[in-house]
């Protein structure tokens, strides 16, 4: 079993409030990756516009496994998701924004989805945001029924995805359906890709078990 995880990165990224994020993402990976490498061939790609040189060489230096793929221009999420999905070596993808956080154990579980539910194109996961407001908590998640709950799945609506939920798409749908729509916003990049690929007649399911915390300035 393979897996490229394509990790978008961008100058909001790197900054002295919240550090290299990107770098913390890839730290915090690579002890997942290590711990499964008799089981499967994982490799990371991150997509990285718009940040200074010094982050780039930072990453290169402590990952030399990791790809880095450059861009000198700010790219939205559907055209760094894309670029990465192209370059990408494996058949199924993990798309993750550098600021989030899989909880562990998660990458194993994505692999034995992609085993047991052949049939299924998209997983979506389900996204904790961290911030200082009320509540200090919000999620994005499909109330399950009993049934699914006892399988491990959630049913796909009628959840709005928010811009960073982790997805694990299968690439060769994926680039059937022409890839994530750059012409739209983080969000509806994401939520049009789910309803594409339905309309291409697979399958795509919540499934919590993919869980990951935003950490991010933008969860505040």
């Amino acid at each position: 079993m393979d897996l490229t995880i394509i990790i978008r990165s961008d100058k909001g990224h790197n900054n002295p409030q919240a550090g290299n994020q990107a770098e913390a993402l890839v730290s915090v990976l690579q002890l997942e990756i290590d711990a499964i490498r008799d089981q499967a061939m994982i490799e990371v790609v991150v997509v990285d516009s718009g940040s200074a040189d010094s982050d780039l060489r930072s990453l290169t230096r402590l990952f030399p496994s990791v790809r880095i793929v450059p861009s000198e221009v700010e790219l939205s999420l559907a055209q760094s998701y894309n670029l990465g999905a192209n370059l990408a070596r494996s058949r199924s993808l993990l798309f993750l924004s550098a600021d989030t956080l899989l909880a562990h154990g998660s990458l194993l579980k994505c692999l034995d989805m992609v085993v047991e539910h052949p049939r299924v194109s998209l997983f979506y996961g389900e996204l904790f945001a961290i911030n200082n407001g009320p509540g200090g908590k919000a999620a994005h998640k499909t109330p399950p029924d009993a049934e699914d709950v006892a399988k491990g799945l959630t049913p796909p609506q009628p959840v709005r995805l928010g811009p960073s939920v982790p997805m694990l798409v299968s690439k060769s749908v994926l680039l059937e359906v022409g890839g994530f729509d750059e012409r739209l916003d983080e969000r509806d990049a994401q939520q049009d890709l789910c309803s594409r690929i339905k309309d291409f007649g697979r399958d795509v399911i919540a499934w919590e078990e993919i869980r990951a915390v935003d950490i991010g300035p933008s969860a505040a």
